[in-house]
């Protein structure tokens, strides 16, 4: 407006959002989209440094940097779990999940998943398909996914470009 004031018109369910949900969603994706990606980006830069085979390989093919970026996601896992409230009975490997049960998702152990990945336990960074959960899925997918995606090739594949001999530091 005039007085240079932003004014939101946010709803839920039709109901208004308070200033204060809005001030704390907008931090919210401030916090997750910055330390996430941060997390990801240094720990696959170590991962790189201990995989020095799939390191050339990206070296030698910058075409894979593409299916890199998603297995930097699967094997560090920035977000290792979320806790969610079941908002209807169902089932999960044979067991009852009750309405209102709380509910813990180890993203960590199911980007490892023996059933979904092939060599669940090995870095490659040619992996396709790769259904990761680093960055959630269905109504809780991540808004800045495909950002996060391209600043985590980007960065990793500009730091191999102009310093392709970098090593980790000896202590």
């Amino acid at each position: 407006d005039a007085a240079g004031e932003i004014h939101f018109r946010g709803e839920d369910n039709h109901e208004r959002l308070a200033s204060s949900e809005v001030t704390d969603f907008a931090m919210f994706l401030l916090i997750a989209g910055n330390e996430t990606t941060r997390n990801a980006i240094s720990q696959g830069m170590l991962t790189l440094f201990e995989n020095p085979g799939e390191r050339e390989r990206l070296l030698e093919n910058p075409d894979l940097w593409q299916t890199a970026a998603g297995e930097v996601l699967r094997w560090t896992t920035p977000v290792r779990a979320m806790r969610r409230v079941a908002m209807e009975e169902s089932e999960l490997g044979g067991k009852t999940i009750r309405e209102g049960d709380s509910i813990v998702l180890v993203y960590a152990s199911g980007n490892r998943d023996e059933e979904v990945f092939t060599d669940p336990d090995q870095f490659r960074v040619d992996r396709t398909p790769n259904d990761f959960l680093s960055l959630g899925f269905g109504p809780h997918y991540c808004l800045g996914a495909n950002l996060a995606q391209l600043e985590i090739r980007i960065v990793l594949e500009r730091i191999l470009q102009r310093l392709p001999k970098i090593r980790l530091a000896q202590g």
